[in-house]
């Protein structure tokens, strides 16, 4: 269950590792972030049994977009995304790496509230055991190529279909499991982005692209859910 996370003020965040963007090293893979995610914490001296968004940004260091696009995705995608107010957080979320990658900034910055959200150790591990396959498979099958689609004005394009991802969940969001198409998006995102995958990428637009078709034909479905209009 996602909860508020206080963080001890003794403890200093650890400073992010000055990330060359175009720099392609041998650990970009799923299962490392994963693995780099569960060590986090296995880690954690708070002792309340939960992890916070802070604690896996300090974990996975200048490595931080295609996983915050994963984190976005799986808790959407699972049944974590049947909880009241998910859906809203992964809007939120996709919006502000969204604008943070248009406008070019290496390391996103999170607001404190965002990062003070957590996940209990027993939530994470399920979600991280359920991943974990998905995410050996996604190493087999993407990997470095059409690097020039992950970063410079690619990067900058991808930034805006987050945007344009969050503004489609916030109005699918109103439709039982809609707003799930658009989260498949960020999943993509989130590999292309973290094996530097240009194909990946790709898709991902492309799931975009076809969310937008499918929510401008369901448009009066849309305005009925959220506003009480009915069509003609």
């Amino acid at each position: 269950m996602i909860a508020k996370h206080s963080m001890s003020t003794t403890q200093k965040r650890k400073p992010a590792a000055v990330c060359e963007p175009e720099a392609v090293r041998a650990e970009d893979s799923m299962l490392r972030v994963l693995r780099d995610i569960r060590r986090a914490a296995d880690g954690d001296g708070d002792g309340d049994g939960a992890i916070s968004i802070e604690e896996i940004r300090d974990a996975l260091g200048d490595r931080l977009y295609g996983p915050l696009f994963l984190l976005g995705a799986v808790l959407q995608l699972f049944p974590t995304g049947m909880i009241m107010g998910v859906t809203d957080v992964v809007t939120v979320l996709a919006l502000l790496i969204g604008l943070q990658m248009c406008m070019g900034r290496i390391h996103p910055w999170l607001p404190r509230r965002l990062l003070r959200l957590s996940l209990s150790h027993q939530t994470l591990e399920k979600m991280l055991t359920k991943v974990e396959p998905w995410a050996r498979k996604a190493d087999h099958l993407f990997k470095k190529r059409a690097t020039f689609l992950v970063v410079g004005p690619a990067a900058v394009v991808i930034g805006a279909a987050s945007v344009i991802v969050s503004v489609l969940m916030f109005f699918l969001g109103f439709l039982p499991a809609a707003a799930n198409l658009p989260a498949l998006a960020l999943l993509f995102f989130a590999v292309g982005l973290t094996v530097r995958d240009g194909v990946a990428n790709l898709i991902g637009l492309g799931t975009v692209s076809y969310t937008h078709l499918r929510a401008h034909e369901t448009r009066y479905v849309i305005a009925y859910a959220v506003f009480g209009l009915k069509s003609g």
